[in-house]
């Protein structure tokens, strides 16, 4: 999969707006292509006192794609999703709902949000290694629930596999988003969540991976912030 979001310019145009990279690190924002959270970097402009703003894996998109986890399938971008039997198009690597930019794979009828398309194989954050897995073999150590339908990432602890679901992972990005979207708490204080339903969600990780910033940060780029 060719990754033009990786190296993007530093201007673009799109649907007729002149869009700029910003590298800030602290802002929150709500993807105008995908609908989806997202923290820090992005294409913004501000549009006659509207900021409008794009995931770059949004705003520099592929026409089509092909994913190491779905074989020889071919995705085509689309910007919003196809109907759907049951009025909402879920994607296939989170289960969440689609309703901006999507990936979308007639054949099989499968979709994928740009952000979850673009996650990496491997991450390495603080020497703590995460691997993303088709499907989860075991309970989620966010919500202990075994639901080996869609994607998760692994890890390691005390020599223990332990698999979290993208679905939790971006479950607790969007509540911290929430939050300091409705100002109570500063942009700052999301990498380490203190709301109640967040530390809900991470009561099943061992003590050393819930007080981790180093998990914290995986978990926020993981949940929408390519």
């Amino acid at each position: 999969m060719t990754r033009l979001y990786e190296n993007p310019p530093a201007e673009i145009i799109h649907s007729g707006r002149k869009l700029k990279l910003t590298e800030t690190d602290d802002v929150l924002f709500r993807c105008d292509g995908c609908k989806e959270p997202g923290y820090g970097r992005r294409y913004t402009c501000d549009c006659g006192g509207n900021s409008f703003d794009l995931h770059t894996c949004c705003a520099v998109t592929e026409d089509t794609l092909k994913h190491p986890l779905f074989g020889d399938l071919t995705f085509e971008f689309l910007k919003e999703p196809p109907p759907a039997a049951d009025q909402k198009t879920k994607c296939d690597a989170c289960g969440e709902e689609a309703s901006g930019f999507v990936y979308h794979c007639k054949k099989e009828d499968r979709d994928l949000h740009p952000c979850c398309a673009s996650l990496k194989e491997c991450v390495i954050q603080d020497t703590r290694v995460f691997e993303r897995r088709q499907k989860a073999s075991r309970p989620c150590g966010m919500c202990s629930k075994n639901n080996g339908n869609f994607w998760a990432y692994r890890t390691y602890l005390d020599g223990k596999a332990v698999d979290l679901h993208l679905a939790c992972m971006k479950k607790m990005a969007r509540l911290s988003w929430e939050s300091a979207s409705q100002n109570r708490v500063g942009g700052a204080q999301i990498v380490r969540p203190s709301d109640a339903s967040i530390e809900s969600m991470l009561r099943s990780l061992r003590g050393n991976t819930r007080s981790s910033d180093g998990f914290d940060t995986f978990t926020r780029q993981i949940a929408g912030t390519v």
